[in-house]
């Protein structure tokens, strides 16, 4: 059932679409307000502030809230809308499981309460920001986004926010304002991977991840890793974290070849992510290196191709299904709720998957 802020949000809206307020009226005063409602002013505030929000009214201080603008017959509320929209990134789809395992918690979850998806891919920040701006369309529901590393992308989703645009974030979250969102618990990944490789008698570790540009996911990931390495007692060093420009093609190359010139050379590489960690091992196959018999590389994610490639890959699993599943359950509940406080923010725990790409040093 909706609030009573916005119950009477609904009225007043009502009364504007029926012109019994017209553009740069006064609405009646906030103490008015509370005695027709017999309400708290606190309420009578809440409920200006989401007409304020909706853009149909300004409130100026010292003088009261006027219309904005005459708005058409109020829409139904969004709780009875069918379409939920899911925007993922396009370059996910080389590793399947983000789009297959993800898509299908999400309309499972969906389904049940007789809602639909509607997918679009992002490929660019330019197809991420218009996707973002098309979620004012009044036909969708809410939205699930995988979230994408952009400024420009989160100043807009923080307006959205602000308009009452319901959405929940998936991988990532922005530092930059509070929402609703579904991550891994990345940090717990990591650890759990430097814990593994120790357990297998490695000490000099190397981590190498794309520069992170504000990914929450990635800063994350890097975040466990350290905090292992220092909890293990390993030498840690400027050198221990590899950072690349994924938009230079030879720069990975450049820092695999780094990598290998130091002396004593790391016995274990581990990537922060599967992708880039296929093609870690082809530079190191490049070089004449076998993994794992010269050197033991690990990733992190799990996709579908992590367990067919050519030396299976151990990484660790992210629950995609169940980001997924979380997510548009979260979105389902957002439709029904009218004020609160809290965001739900979850983080999923991860698991190791032990595969045929980290060698036991004793083994050798």
């Amino acid at each position: 059932m909706p609030g009573l802020a916005e119950v009477i949000c609904r009225k007043i809206h009502e009364e504007i679409a029926a012109g019994t307020y017209g553009p740069g009226d006064k609405i009646p005063s906030e103490r008015e307000l509370e005695q027709n409602f017999r309400v708290s002013r606190a309420t009578i505030n809440r409920a200006l502030t989401q007409l304020h929000a909706r853009g149909l009214v300004e409130r100026r201080r010292g003088s009261g809230t006027f219309v904005v603008e005459a708005p058409p017959k109020l829409a139904e509320p969004s709780m009875t809308r069918k379409l939920v929209k899911y925007i993922a990134s396009g370059a996910k789809v080389r590793g399947d499981v983000y789009v297959s395992s993800g898509h299908e918690g999400m309309c499972n979850e969906l389904n049940k309460h007789g809602k639909d998806l509607v997918t679009r891919f992002y490929y660019s920040e330019q197809d991420y920001l218009a996707e973002l701006q098309s979620l004012t369309d009044p036909a969708f529901a809410a939205a699930l986004i995988w979230h994408s590393a952009s400024r420009k992308g989160d100043r807009l989703l923080r307006r959205l926010l602000k308009k009452g645009i319901r959405f929940v974030l998936l991988d990532s979250y922005s530092a930059e304002f509070d929402c609703d969102y579904v991550v891994t618990d990345n940090v717990n990944g990591s650890q759990q991977m430097v814990r593994y490789l120790v357990s297998q008698g490695h000490r000099n570790i190397v981590y190498v991840t794309k520069r992170t540009a504000g990914l929450s996911s990635l800063e994350s990931r890097q975040v466990g890793f350290v905090q292992e390495m220092i909890a293990n007692g390993l030498p840690l060093t400027h050198e221990s974290v590899c950072t690349f420009d994924d938009r230079d093609e030879g720069d990975l190359e450049r820092v695999v070849d780094s990598i290998l010139a130091r002396n004593p050379r790391p016995t274990a590489i581990f990537v922060a992510n599967d992708l880039h960690a296929f093609d870690v091992y082809y530079i190191l196959k490049k070089r004449g290196l076998r993994v794992p018999q010269d050197i033991s590389l690990a990733g992190f994610d799990d996709i579908d191709r992590s367990k067919h490639f050519e030396v299976p890959l151990t990484t660790i699993a992210q629950n995609f299904y169940e980001m997924g599943r979380a997510a548009a359950a979260i979105a389902e509940k957002l439709q029904h709720e009218t004020e609160r406080e809290l965001f739900y923010q979850l983080s999923l725990k991860p698991s190791l998957v032990v595969r045929e790409s980290v060698a036991a040093l004793e083994a050798k």
